[in-house]
């Protein structure tokens, strides 16, 4: 064999894991100096081992298996196999100790663990590693408290750990039914010290999903030896390293076993987390305080894993009928101009979002109230919403005199965050005394470089203060809602020596870890100081909870949840009925109270800012936020670009644009009379989807579902390729619909056709009825008109849709007020079985669209199923709609106009002959001729002229004589 084979075997097998003189596999290595570059001399005093890898990536100094860093320390086990334990026990709690004085960050290692698994239910438990003899900071149950499951019959899982001493310690969780091993930190690497906690773990395989709020170049994240921080911070959207973390939140992981089944795992910490993946495929989980709490959840399938994880974290919220609208964002000046030019150019605007300008010495609403109550008052009686753009702080030197008073209320009530007490006085040449309030109240900065005071909003009384303060602006302007910006918070020039009043301590305990922090910002590194402070508040900032003093280093990224919490609870009061909180900053659970924009940018691309968006949109509705959709700034001026982001904005869940032109709209995307009818068409083709849409939030609400899914999640890797796994360029709503926007700008669209039966909901400009089937399977390529959103309906599914307003898309409603009035339809896809017999069902939610209460008091629910089959000479459809509860007032107004049944088989003989033919019964009940109209074009459309109430039960029963029958055979 020659040397060049030799070689090339030699890299294939260290990578693989095998490793020569017994070392470990390259893509087996932990890290053992995560800080950076290590001469192999410091590598090897560190106790670890040195070798340069074959390849980029694996790190030269790591770890070995058998470090010693912690070993069992009881309970005392007789039962051990290879010094191996296996428990199915409900409960276990475990001690282990360390015995290396190895250290990461400059602590010493914590000397005693105590590890605690418990079993929730029968698909969830937890674990808990934690310093066995001290308390430590963990997150407070006050701020996120986990609905557990306590429902267990059967344990779904076993945990193995090893129980010899003299062994290093390690754990594994196995799922019973399939043997997989879900969590295995056998590769070793776990640390436990002050400001560095790590735990690795195996991969059950490599399709790994989640963890956010990160930019990801695939829904699949590639196993490519990168650290990613996830640290709440405000990050302009066209930074487009993966390093870089935006507002969000969300420690929490999704893993595809082997044919489908998948489980995820949450990491309950609110401190400073960084993920590094491996493609072993293992995963490394840092934090940089706190605990290290997980919980472990388990599904038949990735769908069904999410349902578990908003059981425990929170479920999604029912927003508002009419924040299912189109939407817009405005400076304030300009919100009156918008108004106009919108209806100008016959286009809806049905949520309003007034944004203050940074660089005005008042917040500027405040100011403009006056001619502000005009608009949002023409608004509201259109049915629109307005909301208004709030930060987490208040000026503390304003010269509106309502400002300056609600200021001094605030120091008086002790609402505000403040320094250290051993801060007492300015005494800190690290620091600028700008920065010091009264009573040691903590002063950032904004944007306009003026001192503001933020809102402690983790204490009770504090929220009782913002409260009264929006009660107040309330009586100005009646806001519907709130968007919440700046509130990871973002305190824009932070340690920016020498202009920034507020600079922060190098030397505080939560700043002088050796170990620099993943979230440490590097995207602009001329602005920043190396602190994890940079461009936020200082780590050293106290808050209050539960009566307790509490570091800002700790609660960081807990912050914009607790003032999201908070705006849910006001606005609710305020109003008296669902408002609409929108936030740019989140924690796992905040779903539940408000919803969050997408960190989008077009400066690169249109098709950049799709792939983007698709993947945002799938791992916020992983987390639980359903109210998400993209948020695009640096808008193109350019009209294709205009057109390609336009249209496919409009099936976001949140459809939102933001106006950057201002009032003049013939300097932005609206000056195209193409984008302006290809939005018209768009809007009419939303807002007909809408009843089968808001059916989807209600069962968001109620179970858990996620709105926006990829392919994958209706459609197992047990009967489909594993190419299913990485399509992350088309997206479904539901189970029923799915999305094909045109991404590359030209008249071909590439997809990925599950195995199935799939029906074009439109094609042409004139035709909203439902296309013929499309039974296929794998990645096809079709053409399509560039200003449409290629939609397929999935058969076996029935939707709920408003009759479109205009069937030849060049008008759209003007508000969603008008949409609500809209009769019904139902658009049945049928899947048809080998026999020609065929099925489908669906179900529809309704209610007023705004009560707080409309499970207990005032909602509809009902359920349809359809059957067709062959009797005899005549083929027969049966549609059973049943109308589970109607408690809401107005239901005998509402009716249904048409049904649409896909692919449904008909003749060749004149549309005539067939009306003659065709025998409708309702109840048993023929229909006459005059009651009814028919349409055959791609299947069959029965439009009822005067309607059926939806208030009423009834069924449906089709007939007609098949091709080779008499007319008169099924009359």
């Amino acid at each position: 064999m020659d040397r060049g084979c030799c070689a090339a075997l030699t890299a294939l097998l260290l990578a693989a894991g095998v490793g020569g003189n017994g070392s470990i596999g390259e893509n087996e290595r932990v890290d053992c100096y995560p800080q950076g570059p290590i001469s192999e001399e410091e590598c090897r005093l560190r106790g670890c081992t040195f070798q340069q890898a074959s390849q980029p990536g694996p790190p030269p100094c790591y770890m070995t298996h058998d470090m010693h860093r912690y070993v069992y320390a009881g309970p005392q086990k007789e039962d051990s196999v290879n010094g191996w334990s296996v428990v199915t026990d409900n409960e276990i709690k475990i001690r282990v100790e360390t015995t290396s004085n190895f250290s990461i960050s400059g602590d010493a290692a914590v000397r005693a663990l105590s590890i605690e698994f418990e079993a929730y239910s029968t698909r969830v438990m937890g674990f808990r590693i934690k310093d066995a003899d001290n308390e430590r900071y963990e997150v407070p149950a006050s701020v996120l408290n986990l609905a557990i499951p306590r429902r267990l019959n059967k344990n779904f899982y076993r945990v193995e750990y090893v129980s010899d001493p003299n062994q290093a310690f390690a754990f594994k969780i196995i799922r019973a039914s399939t043997n997989v091993t879900l969590f295995d930190t056998t590769i070793g690497g776990m640390i436990f010290e002050d400001r560095f906690l790590q735990v690795v773990t195996r991969l059950a395989s490599k399709y790994l999903y989640g963890f956010g709020e990160n930019r990801h170049q695939s829904f699949r994240h590639q196993l490519d030896w990168s650290t990613t921080p996830i640290f709440s911070r405000h990050t302009d959207p066209h930074v487009r390293d993966k390093g870089s973390n935006y507002g969000g939140v969300h420690p929490f992981y999704m893993v595809v076993e082997d044919e489908g089944p998948a489980h995820g795992v949450f990491l309950l910490n609110s401190n400073a987390i960084e993920y590094k993946v491996q493609p072993s495929p293992a995963l490394t989980l840092r934090a940089m305080g706190g605990v290290m709490e997980f919980v472990v959840c388990m599904g038949a399938t990735p769908n069904d894993l999410i349902l578990e994880y908003t059981q425990v974290v929170g479920r999604p919220e029912l927003p508002p009928y009419t924040a299912l609208g189109f939407h817009q964002e405005v400076k304030v000046e300009d919100a009156a101009d918008v108004i106009k030019k919108m209806r100008q150019a016959q286009l809806p605007l049905d949520v309003l979002h007034i944004r203050s300008r940074a660089s005005d010495q008042e917040w500027d609403v405040t100011v403009m109230k006056d001619s502000l109550s005009k608009a949002v008052a023409q608004l509201q009686a259109n049915g629109s919403l307005a909301l208004v753009t709030l930060p987490p702080y208040i000026r503390v030197d304003a010269e509106d005199e309502a400002v300056r008073q609600a200021y001094q209320e605030g120091l008086w009530k002790d609402v505000f965050v403040k320094w250290p007490k051993e801060y007492a006085e300015y005494n800190d040449s690290d620091m600028n005394r700008a920065s010091f309030g009264p009573d040691r109240t903590l002063l950032a900065i904004d944007e306009a470089l003026l001192s503001v005071a933020l809102v402690d909003f983790f204490q009770p009384k504090a929220v009782e203060w913002w409260q009264k303060w929006l009660t107040s602006l309330q009586h100005d302007i009646p806001w519907d809602g709130y968007a919440l910006q700046h509130n990871q918070p973002f305190s824009p020039h932070t340690n920016q020596e020498p202009t920034s009043p507020l600079r922060c301590s190098s030397q505080a305990h939560e700043e002088s870890s050796q170990y620099k922090a993943a979230a440490i910002p590097v995207w602009n590194s001329s602005a920043t100081s190396g602190l994890l402070s940079d461009q936020t508040i200082c780590m050293d900032g106290q808050h209050v909870v539960d009566n307790k003093s509490v570091s800002h280093y700790n609660l960081h990224n807990l912050y914009g949840h607790a003032q999201a919490a908070a705006a849910n609870k006001i606005i609710q009061k305020l109003k008296g009925k669902r408002g609409l909180v929108m936030t740019e900053a989140h924690f796992a659970g905040t779903g539940a109270a408000a919803g969050a924009w997408l960190s989008t940018s077009l400066k690169d691309s249109p098709a950049t800012a799709i792939k983007q968006s698709i993947i945002s949109a799938f791992e916020y509705n992983m987390f639980g936020m359903t109210m998400t959709g993209g948020n695009a700034l640096y808008v193109p001026t350019e009209e294709a670009s205009c057109l390609q982001w336009q249209v496919f904005t409009m099936f976001h869940v949140l459809a939102k644009s933001i106006l950057n032109s201002g009032p003049d709209m013939e300097d932005g995307c609206l000056q195209y009379r193409s984008v302006r009818e290809a939005s018209r068409k768009a809007l009419n083709m939303r807002y007909t989807l809408l009843p089968y849409l808001y059916t989807l939030f209600y069962h968001g609400w109620m179970e858990g579902e996620p709105l926006i899914r990829p392919l994958f999640y209706e459609y197992s890797t047990k009967h489909h390729h594993k190419d299913i796994l990485e399509v992350d360029r088309q997206f479904l709503w539901g189970p029923a619909l799915m999305f094909v926007p045109n991404i590359e700008g030209g008249d071909q669209r590439s997809l990925y056709m599950p195995d199935d039966t799939w029906y074009n909901v439109y094609q042409g400009q004139d035709q909203l009825q439902l296309d013929a089937s499309f039974n296929s399977s794998r990645r096809k390529v079709m053409v399509a008109p560039k200003d449409e959103m290629v939609i397929f309906q999935r058969g076996g599914y029935i939707i709920p849709v408003h009759v479109p307003f205009d069937h030849d898309g060049q008008s759209a409603p003007m508000s969603i007020a008008a949409v609500r009035k809209r009769d019904f339809g139902l658009w049945i896809a049928p899947y048809y079985h080998d026999d020609g017999s065929a099925a489908a069902n669906g179900n529809l939610y309704w209610d007023d669209g705004q009560s707080l209460d409309t499970i207990e008091k005032e909602d509809y629910m009902s359920w349809f199923i359809y059957n067709s089959w062959q009797e005899g000479n005549c083929s027969r459809a049966l549609l059973d709609y049943d109308v589970e509860r109607n408690n809401v007032t107005g239901m005998d107004q509402l009716k249904f106009r048409n049904i649409v049944i896909s692919g449904y088989k008909m003749s060749d003989r004149q549309v005539g002959d067939e009306e003659t033919q065709m025998v409708v019964r309702k109840n048993g009940q023929r229909l006459a001729k005059e009651q009814l109209k028919f349409f055959f074009d791609r299947g069959l459309t029965v439009q009822f002229v005067e309607g059926i109430p939806l208030s009423q039960s009834f069924k449906l029963d089709i007939i007609h004589p098949l091709p080779t029958a008499k007319a008169d055979t099924c009359l």
